[in-house]
């Protein structure tokens, strides 16, 4: 396991709190996350194409679906 920290200067966290913060990643994603606690895969635009990649983490620690970040 690493324990360097590297910084994408590329890359950008979204951090979205509340109950209904899964479900609101769920819709506009390529996993299933909402049973997973990370993944990696692809947010799409309303007709299906893909717009970035990212990575998903649930927060150790928060309540299910209460606090998530958003890596892309």
């Amino acid at each position: 396991m690493l324990s360097k920290k590297i910084a994408l200067r590329y890359r950008s966290v979204l951090r979205l709190k509340g109950p209904d913060s899964l479900n609101l990643l769920q819709g506009l994603v390529t996993p299933n996350i909402l049973k997973k606690t990370s993944a990696y895969g692809y947010a799409l635009d309303v007709r299906g194409r893909i717009l970035f990649d990212f990575f998903f983490h649930s927060l150790q620690g928060s309540s299910r679906g209460d606090d998530v970040r958003w890596d892309f």
